[in-house]
């Protein structure tokens, strides 16, 4: 007689455990759906977030998305806008607007405008006195502050002030 190599099993799995534990360690998901269906099958499917900044902190660095949402860096992100800090910014209880804000969402927008006039190549960089700025080629340190509202006027009056200092 010949032996059954083939046994049975029965288990039992817990979805709303699998999906809790999914965007728990994984924060870089935003949407995280888990289904089983007959026969025995289990059909996770999740959504990324898009980063479109690097925060470069020490030895760390943290991605960051549209809407200010942090993330572990897992590979290489390269043509992301880079912003180099001594230490992490500070969102205040009423700009968190969702579990993991790393920043808040109008400071994500005023960082990408700002990279956009800034000179090409050159590194912004984050302090929690001076805020959001950058070395200018021209060697002077500038600083916008810590309040990110009103980023293209702040550009533009820097500007007029390089123009200014230039001629003069």
């Amino acid at each position: 007689m010949q032996e059954n190599k083939y046994h049975k099993y029965n288990f039992e799995i817990d979805i709303n455990q699998i999906k809790e534990t999914l965007e728990e360690k994984f924060p870089e998901l935003t949407e995280v759906k888990v289904e089983v269906s007959l026969p025995s099958e289990v059909l996770i499917a999740v959504k990324e977030r898009e980063a479109v900044l690097l925060w470069k902190q020490n030895e760390r660095t943290t991605l960051v998305d549209k809407d200010g949402v942090g993330f572990p860096a897992r590979g290489q992100e390269k043509g992301l806008a880079v912003i180099y800090a001594d230490e992490p910014p500070f969102v205040t209880l009423e700009e968190q607007a969702q579990p993991g804000q790393f920043l808040p969402r109008e400071a994500v927008q005023s960082i990408l405008q700002l990279i956009e006039i800034t000179p090409r190549g050159v590194p912004l960089r984050f302090d929690k006195i001076n805020g959001l700025g950058w070395e200018d080629p021209l060697g002077w340190k500038v600083y916008f502050g810590s309040d990110f509202a009103n980023m293209e006027q702040k550009v533009l009056i820097y500007q007029a002030i390089v123009k200014y200092v230039q001629e003069n």
